[in-house]
């Protein structure tokens, strides 16, 4: 377990085997923050490294700390954890609600739901 000074201040909580920040995400009460998105994309890799697939890079720029969060961000950890769970030969995740690439409201729901399905092939 790391300190919350490690991590300004954000105490992380073990769920499953990954460690995710501000876990759980509240709706309408926990602002999304470039860090949930790292944290996705690590965990994702992970999956992605343990069942024999590429590392995937973001399609624009990079969440960054103060930085833009964007629907295009969400697209790509969704589209490379549907191909982490396909090399795993498991069902590829349904997830809830279609976002368009411009579109830049991410919601907590959004990203529990990455978490969720995380886990599920861990």
């Amino acid at each position: 377990m790391h300190d919350g000074a490690a991590l300004g201040g954000f105490r992380p909580v073990v769920v499953g085997t990954t460690v995710f920040t501000d876990d759980t995400l509240l709706t309408q009460s926990t602002p999304i923050k470039a860090v949930h998105l790292t944290e996705l994309r690590t965990a994702v890799n992970a999956l992605r490294t343990k069942w024999n697939h590429a590392l995937f890079t973001w399609g624009g720029t990079a969440p960054a700390p103060g930085g833009s969060v964007r629907a295009s961000h969400l697209i790509d950890l969704r589209t490379a954890l549907t191909q982490a769970y396909e090399e795993a030969g498991r069902t590829p995740p349904t997830f809830t609600g279609s976002i368009a690439a411009r579109e830049m409201s991410i919601k907590a729901s959004h990203l529990n739901e990455l978490r969720t399905y995380v886990h599920g092939l861990e």
